[in-house]
């Protein structure tokens, strides 16, 4: 039997951070007002340029993409839904007080905004070495955090739906010494145009797009993802907190699952590698199981999983994961005996599915 339970997403972020080198503040202008921003004053930021916060940080983005990868992040492991990709943004911060400082950053204080002037202003945290203790909170004089020569990213996470492409992101904060009133600034990503955004993109602000197997050919943006990615025999694929590997796919009339098939009957058993990338310490049941395991027969018909098994017996998985684990599991689908295949489907729990040729079945 199946149990179905979705992945567990991040707790939304309660970060705290720090920042970058010296202050080189780049000169404002006042741009036209903005989607979901109304009359605020302010101006436009670029990616790779730090500025100084009226919270007496040092604060710039690196770079941005978008991602299907789990993220080690505050409380858990924050994974995208099936339906959502990840805008992970690469930063850094600075103390420039002359007294320790910690900041605790709070969802809305970062906002993104879509094509459609959908806003997105929950986020995730993530700092390499910390994995779901979040950044490092508290920050002497002069320290900082995200700074490449650190060699320990920032990261800042969101989930946004898979089919949206991002064309700004607003640091709702204003800059130190570009005056007082000053509300947000607005970082306007390469592509957009003033219509979507309220002003035309930088070519800076690049993010960089999906993987080619999972991104829709006909956004040339590469932000939007397919339903479905395209998948290969022993190549690990993101979904939800894991990533798995399908390693082959047989179809037999001999006993799996304790006797053979019934009448008319053949089994098609997947052998499948999965990882844990995430803090989160997992039973398989929960996690791993669920409709992201599918075939799809010569003439459409779909078939969902039988049952999990061990990999060497009839027993039913009973695995948990700790981070880094990783185990190989077999998963089994009763099939009528003449049935030929032109999909086969895997996907953890709620997680981001992908498909395979069904010619990969022997």
């Amino acid at each position: 039997m199946l149990h179905r339970n979705p992945v567990t997403l991040c707790a939304l972020t309660v970060l705290a951070a720090a920042s970058t080198a010296l202050p080189t503040q780049a000169q404002s202008k006042q741009s036209p007002p903005t989607k979901g921003q109304g009359q605020l004053v302010g101006g436009n930021g670029r990616f790779g340029t730090i500025y100084t916060l009226k919270n007496e940080w040092n604060f710039v983005i690196y770079s941005a993409h978008y991602s299907m990868e789990p993220y080690a992040c505050y409380m858990n492991g924050s994974a995208p839904h099936v339906k959502e990709k990840l805008l992970v943004l690469d930063v850094a911060f600075k103390n420039t007080m002359s007294s320790n400082n910690s900041l605790l950053f709070s969802n809305g204080q970062f906002t993104v905004a879509d094509a459609a002037g959908q806003l997105y202003s929950e986020f995730d945290a993530a700092q390499d070495s910390q994995g779901n203790k979040g950044p490092i909170g508290s920050l002497r004089p002069g320290q900082g955090i995200g700074q490449p020569e650190l060699k320990d990213g920032v990261h800042l996470v969101f989930h946004v739906p898979g089919n949206v492409r991002i064309v700004k992101i607003m640091v709702n904060t204003g800059r130190k010494f570009v005056g007082l009133d000053e509300k947000v600034f607005r970082y306007y990503i390469a592509g957009a145009t003033k219509a979507e955004a309220g002003a035309d993109g930088d070519p800076k602000n690049v993010i960089a797009p999906l993987p080619a197997n999972l991104a829709d050919p006909s956004d040339k943006s590469g932000a939007t993802a397919l339903d479905e990615g395209t998948g290969a025999p022993g190549q690990e694929l993101p979904s939800g907190a894991y990533h798995l590997k399908l390693n082959s796919a047989a179809a037999t009339t001999d006993p799996v699952e304790g006797s053979p098939p019934r009448d008319g009957k053949k089994y098609v058993v997947l052998n499948v590698s999965a990882k844990m990338m995430t803090d989160s310490a997992d039973k398989f049941i929960s996690y791993i199981s669920g409709d992201g395991w599918q075939l799809t027969d010569s003439d459409g018909d779909r078939y969902k999983a039988d049952g999990f098994l061990k990999p060497s017996s009839k027993a039913d998985v009973d695995h948990q994961w700790v981070k880094g684990d990783e185990y190989t599991f077999r998963v089994v689908f009763i099939v009528p005996k003449e049935a030929a295949f032109k999909k086969v489907v895997i996907g953890a729990g709620s997680g981001r599915k992908w498909a395979f040729d069904g010619s990969i079945i022997q």
